[in-house]
């Protein structure tokens, strides 16, 4: 039986990092563990929204790998990049994943979860006003919960919206955000390369 929680004991960012317009990220998505016994293959809905809840970039549905998966451990292996001058410090990313359910054969919400995109430097918490002007990239590897209350999607949408919201139990979201690569002192895309190099 695997353990609920990877251990990751390391600090995973540092607020010394600071974002430029020419900075760049790369968000992995791998997988969700412990899903609820009666989940079967799940679809991820991934948005990267702000705090006025607009489209950071193009939302994204993804279909888990049903060959490197089991029905409560799941594989997405899903990359996107973040490459624009401007992005708001509120910025989250904003999963939403859903089921079949077997115990009735029926669609089912298992829930939501999110990862804040930037660090207020000042406060060493995720950014929760755009007026932050001291951002780092909040990047590392991390292990989100899923929570089953819908989440209300007003404005200001922020990290904030989710943390009292009730857990699923055990389940939860492997999340990895990287510093992009640069060349010539630009972000460059990692989309292409091997597995290894990302």
């Amino acid at each position: 039986m695997s353990e609920q929680f990877v251990p990751n004991f390391d600090k995973q960012y540092t607020v010394s990092e600071k974002w430029l317009p020419t900075s760049g990220m790369d968000i992995y998505i791998d997988g969700t563990r412990h899903l609820p016994d009666n989940s079967s293959m799940t679809k991820m809905t991934v948005r990267i929204v702000d705090s006025d809840l607009k489209a950071v970039l193009p939302p994204e549905v993804v279909l888990a790998d049903i060959g490197q998966s089991s029905t409560r451990n799941q594989r997405f292996n899903f990359q996107t990049e973040l490459r624009l001058k401007k992005v708001k410090p509120t910025a989250l990313v904003y999963m939403t994943f859903e089921t079949v359910d077997i115990s009735h054969n029926q669609a089912r919400l298992i829930g939501h979860s999110y990862f804040p995109l930037f660090i207020d430097g000042r406060q060493g918490m995720p950014a929760t006003v755009d007026s932050a002007t001291q951002i780092s990239p909040h990047l590392g590897l991390y292990q989100m919960p899923i929570y089953w209350a819908r989440v209300k999607e007003e404005t200001p949408f922020t990290y904030e919206r989710f943390v009292y919201l009730e857990r699923v139990p055990t389940a939860s979201v492997l999340i990895r955000i990287v510093k992009a690569p640069e060349a010539a002192g630009k972000a460059i895309s990692t989309k292409g390369l091997p597995a290894a190099e990302r």
